[in-house]
């Protein structure tokens, strides 16, 4: 994101409401990781006191996500934080006041009561645009493990979600989120830890999301020899897990960019089928052997084939939800 201490460090101060030096704050020593990684952090004297500043450094955000920083981090901070975002929309902004967070646009809007509050009207910026039709991988990846591992049909905590899925911290949480405002997942709070579950039973839950889900395959190549270690994907799959037969060609899963063939490799007409997923299949696959049952689907629901769309609908039945 755009950094925008700058304009808020000129804003503040053509105001007449930043008085003094700015000194950067160090969040990670004073809040935990995953809290600190959504901020830079910054303060100076506003109306006599000294007050810290939080510059949102990551897109996703949400109102209550704001609320619930504002409250823990007030006590490490030494009082209340004010937000500092590049742009706000009107609902936003009243949740903010409606709690009491004070807030910056910088050249546009100043929440710092009882002496700067300007919200001018053509300060606001237009409401969030619809939610995408499709999940992203991340989001995908997440709901595909809650709705398949043993475990992801009761409460799963944040950390176990970074060891088998997505380190990262920031990325998760925007996965999470893009979930939660499709109602798809539930989470709550204990302490420090997070927990998410899906928003009812597995099985309705995929039967809600399967519109906004995708297929995993971004391409498919043809090799002379595919690569060990793949789980198979596709029709060679499917007949593992249905009555269908099986027939060549063969054809296995990996992780986009995992796949470094020769050009002499590569075929046209024979060899084996690799295709190539937004994440890794590997994350998913319930023995390392063959791909998941709702990845799987996902990839051949479109087939025309009378067999195939009922192989899957047969895999579906034998899940256990």
């Amino acid at each position: 994101m755009k950094d925008l201490f700058p304009e808020l460090a000129r804003h503040l101060s053509s105001l007449g409401a930043a008085k003094g030096e700015w000194r950067t704050l160090r969040l990670e020593e004073s809040a935990p990781p995953a809290l600190a990684a959504w901020y830079r952090a910054f303060e100076t004297e506003v109306a006599g006191r000294r007050r810290p500043f939080l510059l949102v450094a990551h897109e996703g955000l949400q109102p209550a996500d704001a609320v619930a920083h504002a409250k823990k981090l007030a006590r490490p901070l030494g009082s209340p934080p004010a937000f500092v975002f590049p742009s706000l929309d009107r609902e936003f902004a009243r949740r903010l006041l409606d709690a009491r967070v004070s807030f910056v646009v910088p050249r546009r809007l100043v929440n710092l009561p009882p002496r700067f509050v300007l919200l001018p009207e053509d300060g606001y910026s237009p409401p969030p645009k619809a939610l995408p039709a499709k999940l992203s991988p991340s989001a995908q990846l997440v709901l595909l493990w809650l709705l398949q591992s043993p475990d992801g049909g009761d409460w799963t905590e944040f950390g176990t979600l970074r060891k088998k899925l997505i380190p990262n911290r920031v990325y998760l949480t925007l996965a999470v989120q893009d979930l939660e405002r499709r109602d798809l997942v539930q989470t709550r709070r204990n302490g420090l830890r997070k927990s998410i579950r899906p928003a009812g039973s597995r099985r309705a839950v995929w039967e809600m999301a399967r519109e906004s889900l995708s297929s995993p395959v971004l391409r498919t190549r043809r090799l002379a020899k595919a690569p060990p270690g793949l789980p198979v994907a596709g029709l060679t799959a499917l007949a593992r897990l249905s009555s269908i037969n099986d027939e060549p060609p063969r054809c296995v899963a990996t992780f986009r960019g995992n796949l470094a063939a020769k050009a002499a490799a590569e075929r046209h007409y024979d060899g084996e089928v690799v295709q190539e997923w937004k994440y890794d299949p590997l994350l998913l696959s319930p023995d390392g052997r063959t791909v998941d049952p709702l990845s799987l689907f996902l990839s051949l629901r479109n087939e025309t084939d009378p067999r195939v769309r009922s192989a899957l609908e047969e895999c579906l039945e034998a899940m256990q939800w």
